[in-house]
């Protein structure tokens, strides 16, 4: 196998990663007895309660939702589900990005979004947070939440 593969396999995941949370989304699992998503995911995906609680994180970053009357209403971060779709960015990417805009003024947000997902197709995600965090430290460089 060559390079070319494996990034074309990579590609591949990535936009799985997507169609993964996007069904998570749309799960209908209220009459599971569960009392949070992220419970279902741990015990119906095996897997340990952080990555379900990150899972469900994910979701609410990228994924559309309808709203109480039957409204769509976009995903939060509609830059970085654009770059997913590309298969460009990981789901890690997600995370890091999506801790940034939690820290981030809700006036620059959206821009931060488009940023942050432009660069994620050229850095780790450790790399994207930490991008992340210089701006939000530029934002506000008392550091005492005046920028918000």
């Amino acid at each position: 196998m060559d390079l070319g593969e494996v990034l074309s396999l990579t590609v591949a995941i990535q936009r799985m990663e997507l169609q993964r949370l996007d069904a998570i989304s749309r799960l209908d699992w209220k009459g599971t007895g569960y009392p949070h998503l992220w419970q279902v995911l741990r015990d119906a995906l095996h897997v340990d309660p952080h990555r379900a609680k990150q899972l469900v994180e994910q979701v609410e970053l990228v994924c559309p939702k309808t709203g109480i009357t039957g409204q769509p209403i976009e995903p939060q971060l509609p830059a970085t589900r654009s770059a997913m779709t590309e298969g460009a960015i990981s789901a890690d990417h997600v995370s890091k990005i999506g801790a940034v805009i939690d820290k981030a003024p809700v006036e620059f947000q959206e821009q931060i979004d488009t940023d942050l997902a432009g660069r994620a197709r050229e850095f780790t995600p450790r790399q994207v947070g930490l991008l992340g965090q210089r701006i939000v430290a530029a934002l506000d460089p008392d550091g005492d939440g005046s920028g918000r």
